[in-house]
């Protein structure tokens, strides 16, 4: 669409989070590029208090923004700078809980940089991806003042014997000194987000992930699937924290079979935590990192 290299880009999920989102990827000259988008957001979030559920808070978000990119490193870097307006409704739809309805404009500037030498965007063998970001909230729903977050993640894949891949990574974010509303808190729990937790079982204002694992391949490819099957076990531990509130952080030993098939990454598997609380899921659309 339009010039060379322009692109048309459309993003989808059903479930918990449902998403719908497109963007116009538009290069212009010398690396830089504009990237009109346009997001609707539903998630249901659990509300927990010492592991028990109390209620069911929806957040609804629906927006548009604009970046201005610059790549280099032969589109293995991106950065980018652009600016979100978006109109957020947050409430409780289930249960008892303190948490507040929320129902506003909120503005958004945000700075990302995305380095990728991933050699596969689903089940990769070898390579490495780092992410930084800082976003800043001049207005939110949920709080008079603005409102600032920093934060990224590292991953990398090494393959010591032909079927057999190392991985690890770690990601965290901030919000300072500040407590973040409800919408912008950083939660853990669910597959392949500390999988022994119920999915956004733990919230905070702070947060940090880390796993460790290794993949055995099972099958290189096939008509049906469409890529590779794996055999993923790997250690998770991570903590999501308020400023005031001591550092609880959580345990876990996982495990499944990943799947790079037509409809998109399948992940079927477990997790063990501590005490012996354990889910088993089965996830499509959930990137394994």
């Amino acid at each position: 669409l339009g010039r060379t290299g322009s692109e048309l880009r459309f993003d989808g999920a059903l479930g918990t989070p449902a998403v719908l989102a497109t963007e116009y990827y538009a290069p212009l000259k010398k690396g830089f590029f504009l990237a009109p988008r346009a997001t609707y957001l539903r998630n249901n979030r659990n509300n927990f208090e010492d592991g028990n559920q109390l209620a069911n808070y929806r957040v609804r978000n629906a927006g548009v923004g604009l970046d201005l990119g610059y790549g280099f490193g032969f589109r293995s870097d991106e950065i980018r700078f652009g600016y979100e307006i978006s109109s957020l409704d947050a409430s409780v739809k289930k249960g008892e809980s303190i948490l507040p309805t929320l129902e506003g404009a909120s503005g958004q500037f945000s700075l990302r940089w995305t380095h990728d030498s991933l050699d596969h965007p689903i089940i990769p063998r070898k390579g490495s991806r780092l992410e930084a970001f800082g976003r800043h909230f001049p207005h939110t729903p949920g709080t008079p003042h603005a409102l600032s977050q920093v934060g990224g993640r590292f991953l990398a894949f090494g393959t010591p014997m032909p079927k057999h891949t190392v991985f690890g990574s770690f990601r965290g974010g901030t919000t300072f000194e500040k407590i973040a509303p409800a919408p912008q808190k950083f939660t853990l729990g669910g597959p392949l987000n500390l999988g022994s937790l119920s999915p956004e079982e733990v919230w905070g204002s702070r947060y940090m992930y880390t796993n460790l694992g290794l993949m055995r391949q099972i099958f290189d490819s096939s008509s049906f699937l469409g890529g590779r099957t794996v055999l993923a076990l790997f250690y998770e531990g991570g903590a999501s924290w308020e400023p005031t509130q001591r550092i609880d952080f959580f345990h876990a030993g996982s495990g499944g079979l990943l799947m790079d098939s037509l409809i998109g990454p399948i992940f079927v598997g477990g997790s063990l935590g501590e005490g012996g609380k354990g889910k088993f899921y089965f996830s499509v659309g959930t990137l394994f990192y």
